[in-house]
């Protein structure tokens, strides 16, 4: 990254946190026992790392691998009291299911890459699946506290988490490219037109 040509711009997201950066690259050129794999394959290399990636970005909470969970939100439903509101335990409801198939889904992709495999269409079908799983549990989150919500609380885990849910479906190949990958991969409908 020290290389001449190669400018780093941070960006700061609604958290106040820096945690993605535009990178430009301007002549840029590299020697060739930097090479990792083989020439013209850049890409292939590319999709098994962000496959890998989505793997390990699949276990703890709802926001990436971090922060909490759904069953973290239950717990404080739960703590508050019985919940009256039909609607809100019908969307509790759905969290909780939600993170239960997320959590066997993780456990499919984590057995196969004990057994050696790489990670397959499965890390993308978690990857669409979480992100909005984590946004949905986020929003119920903020509404709980209603309207005091309004008032930065500094170490408030659901309102950094909701601010921060804005940047799930977008980091790490956006919800339409996993899309794309499921299609094509699973279903076997026909790739994106290539450009040349």
């Amino acid at each position: 990254m020290n290389t001449s040509g190669i400018e780093v711009r941070p960006i700061v997201g609604m958290t106040g946190e820096q945690l993605f950066n535009e990178v430009f690259f301007v002549d840029v050129r590299l020697p060739k026992e930097n090479l990792v794999g083989e020439v013209n394959h850049g890409w292939e290399l590319a999709k098994v790392t962000l496959a890998n990636e989505r793997v390990s970005l699949s276990t703890g909470g709802v926001l990436w691998g971090a922060g909490p969970t759904a069953y973290d939100l239950i717990d404080e439903v739960k703590a508050r009291g019985a919940c009256t509101d039909a609607v809100l335990r019908q969307r509790l409801a759905r969290v909780f299911s939600e993170e239960k198939i997320l959590d066997l889904l993780r456990m499919r992709s984590i057995t196969s890459r004990l057994k050696g495999e790489q990670p397959g269409p499965e890390s993308s079908i978690r990857k669409f699946l979480a992100d909005v799983h984590g946004q949905r549990t986020m929003a119920i989150a903020l509404e709980l506290e209603g309207t005091d919500a309004m008032i930065e609380h500094p170490n408030n885990q659901w309102e950094r988490g909701f601010l921060f849910s804005s940047a799930l479906t977008i980091g790490g190949g956006t919800s339409e490219i996993q899309r794309n990958i499921l299609g094509e991969r699973v279903l076997g409908l026909p790739g994106d037109p290539m450009v040349n």
